[in-house]
């Protein structure tokens, strides 16, 4: 791998040297040209047309370093001074960053549309200090020795290097008002999602004094990541039912957000853990530590599901009323577990934890029938490949939904029962081998309603 990046490098380099030769053989006859040496000494005189001259090669060619190229290519004639060619170099970084802006801003966002007026405001700037100096200097006849010396090619390559090291010195102390006008020319966006800067300003390491303090901060951040979790998971099995493509881009911006606030909570609590005495404080900071993961893969969830409600548009695939029905039903055994992890984690609440596990139980048992009926529909032809295709992928998100508030259930009773902490999987499983009667009857309860819509949805065919 490594020799085929070294190959690929020496060739980029050969097809470079070789263009730039064959740009100065085709060019090599004007040297004898006294119309082409005319029309370069008129510009001489002329900085302005230079400047939108070399500002408008750039933006067609969208590089400055090719229009660099065909100059030093002209410059063999020696039909090029410094006086004709400096305000075209200066200008060729004015196309270039207009190019760059328009990229900048298709489909893009207000930060990466301010990098592109940055990029056009510095050069600006840089190019009217540049030739107001240099015009100073020649008024003065400090560049009469320069003013009209015939440049080589790499000549061309030093005068563009020293206009940007020159721009960039001087700007340097002002770049933090290009950063304000920018703010000022290109406004926030539309705020889709919900803004978490609160939550983001509660995980500051001046807390770090009273570890109370910034370890209830980090658990507001990781609620508020649950909240918007719950919200996206029962959002997109809404956008399931009829396609919204405004409710799509809110959950994405969300998930942002939960994404944002998980790497601060992440960080927060790492650096946090050497400020906090063992104890209970030590106990919840290694809780919180568990659960945020879970909340965050709960999102990215939400979004697979935006993803598969997309597949189902872009490939004019529809489901059968039996397949939508049975969503539905996941829909609503969703938010019953979404809502006793949210109510878990949020109050540390003992009771909502116990009802987790049976509920996680009953959606796998859900996703096991209806993934073969939905298997059965697509072979007598009720439902497309395509769309049998995405609806078994929803039916892995909702179980993967349900096992990351598994998770979530088992470290909160953890919080309350010593032997859980230490041996996650025997409590699992001896749930499952019908051990615990308060387990059975919820998991018997939720069973039966769930099972029994179903029947109905089978019924009412």
């Amino acid at each position: 791998r490594q020799s085929d990046t070294i190959g690929s490098i020496a060739m980029g380099f050969g097809i470079l040297f070789t263009g730039l030769l064959s740009m100065t053989a085709a060019v090599s006859p004007l040297s004898e040209s006294e119309t082409f040496a005319n029309m370069f000494y008129q510009l001489s005189g002329k900085p302005v047309l230079g400047f939108l001259l070399g500002a408008g090669v750039a933006f067609l060619l969208q590089s400055s370093s090719a229009t660099i190229g065909i100059l030093q290519a002209i410059a063999t004639t020696g039909a090029l001074t410094f006086s004709s060619v400096y305000a075209i170099i200066i200008g060729v970084n004015i196309g270039d960053c207009v190019t760059t802006a328009i990229v900048c801003s298709i489909g893009s966002k207000a930060d990466a549309k301010r990098t592109g007026v940055i990029h056009i405001l510095f050069n600006i700037a840089g190019s009217i200090l540049v030739i107001v100096g240099l015009m100073l200097l020649h008024s003065f006849g400090v560049l009469d020795a320069l003013w009209d010396e015939a440049l080589s090619s790499g000549g061309i390559a030093n005068v563009h290097t020293v206009f940007r090291l020159v721009s960039a010195i001087v700007l340097l102390p002002v770049c933090g008002q290009f950063e304000k006008l920018s703010r000022k020319l290109v406004k926030d966006d539309v705020r889709l999602g919900e803004n978490v800067d609160h939550e983001l300003s509660l995980l500051d390491e001046k807390f770090f004094t009273s570890p109370a303090i910034a370890l209830s901060g980090a658990g507001e951040a990781i609620t508020t990541m649950a909240r918007l979790a719950r919200t996206g998971v029962m959002s997109a099995m809404g956008v399931l039912e009829q396609y919204d493509a405004h409710t799509i881009e809110v959950i994405n911006e969300n998930e942002e957000h939960i994404d944002k606030l998980a790497d601060h909570v992440d960080n927060y609590l790492i650096r946090l853990s050497p400020h906090m005495p063992s104890g209970h404080g030590s106990d919840m900071l290694n809780y919180y530590i568990q659960c945020f993961g879970e909340f965050e893969r709960i999102g990215d969830h939400a979004v697979n599901l935006t993803e598969n409600a997309q597949e189902f548009l872009d490939r004019s695939a529809s489901l059968s009323p039996t397949a939508h029905q049975e969503l539905m039903v996941l829909r609503e055994v969703l938010g019953e577990i979404l809502d006793y992890t949210y109510k878990a984690f949020a109050a540390t609440d003992y009771e909502a934890a116990r009802h987790i596990e049976p509920v996680e139980e009953v959606v796998d048992d859900l996703v096991a029938t209806l993934r073969a009926n939905h298997i059965r529909r697509v072979r007598d032809g009720q439902c497309t490949v395509y769309a049998g295709l995405t609806f078994l992928d929803i039916l892995v998100n909702v179980e993967r939904i349900a096992d990351q508030c598994s998770n979530v259930g088992v470290f909160t009773l953890s919080m309350f029962d010593e032997h859980i902490m230490n041996n996650h999987h025997d409590y699992i499983q001896a749930l499952h081998q019908g051990k615990d009667p308060v387990f059975n009857r919820a998991y018997q309860e939720a069973h039966d309603k769930y099972f029994g819509e179903l029947k109905r949805i089978e019924r009412s065919k």
